[in-house]
């Protein structure tokens, strides 16, 4: 597809190519003194060297994006639910739908997009220095399968602010909130697939627990107590297997492009030419 505006751009060259040997092919000059017919048949040689190179090229554009277009995997939605929550908590979400397609899954993905706020609250044991660091306010949300019989994916949204903790064993009471945080868990055995498969609808249960940690870790005794909520959306995307590729077949593919590449630059060393001897 690339090949016709490259010999465009080739016959171009070789053009400003030829007129720049007549402009140099001055009286008493050794380029004045090449034979015409040789120049001209060295750069129709060149010509068809690098049409040839143009349609390698294409080749090798294909060799790359095939794997690419193996690997790119399209999702199809079943269904967006919303939740807003103090934590810890334990909910149903609703509205799903189940997977019909008629190729089999790969996978399963759980995608949250939060709204994280709380409140945390720390006292550093006497004698500790005055400590600078991140808290992490993180919501753990935990989905099980329809029936509530089997955990399926954790997904833990995080919220993070500096701090500034004093040593002298005082609350220090410190407000985090973090807005439209995605946290994502992908469901891959197939085992678990079949709540997910068929024409109807489902619930899915979710409980969300509160967990919070500091970047570095505040030097012991300290104490950390905490409350928060999370508002947002839990959206479930299936993901066909047809539309993944297998490892061996990506393989083999990119091992061909190797072998291609190692062709092209064969070729390249062998293309090489040089003008004739004035001498």
């Amino acid at each position: 597809m690339a090949i016709f505006p490259l010999e465009i751009v080739v016959e171009f060259i070789l053009h400003l190519r030829k007129r720049n040997f007549e402009r140099l092919a001055l009286p008493g000059s050794n380029l004045g003194k090449l034979d015409k017919r040789v120049t001209f048949a060295s750069e129709e040689l060149v010509v068809r060297r690098l049409r040839r190179m143009a349609l390698h090229s294409a080749v090798a554009v294909c060799f790359v994006s095939l794997p690419l277009s193996i690997v790119r995997a399209s999702t199809i939605s079943g269904g967006t639910a919303s939740f807003t929550e103090t934590l810890p908590f334990s909910t149903a979400l609703a509205g799903f739908n189940q997977y019909n397609g008629a190729l089999p899954l790969a996978s399963i993905e759980f995608l949250f997009v939060t709204d994280l706020t709380g409140t945390a609250t720390v006292r550093s044991g006497p004698g500790n220095p005055t400590q600078d660091v991140a808290v992490d306010f993180s919501g753990r949300l935990d989905v099980s399968n329809p029936s509530d019989t089997a955990f399926l994916v954790t997904a833990s949204p995080i919220a993070t602010a500096p701090i500034t903790v004093t040593g002298d064993g005082t609350a220090n009471h410190f407000n985090v909130s973090g807005t439209s945080l995605t946290a994502r868990a992908v469901l891959t055995d197939p085992a678990l697939f079949a709540p997910f498969v068929g024409t109807g609808t489902f619930n899915l249960p979710l409980r969300g627990n509160l967990t919070i940690g500091f970047t570095p870790n505040l030097i012991v005794p300290f104490s950390v107590e905490g409350t928060g909520s999370v508002d947002g959306t839990l959206e479930v995307l299936y993901t066909p297997i047809s539309e993944v590729a297998e490892p061996s077949a990506v393989r083999v593919v990119l091992l061909g492009g190797l072998f291609l590449g190692c062709y092209l630059g064969l070729l390249r060393r062998r293309g090489r030419y040089s003008l004739p001897s004035t001498n």
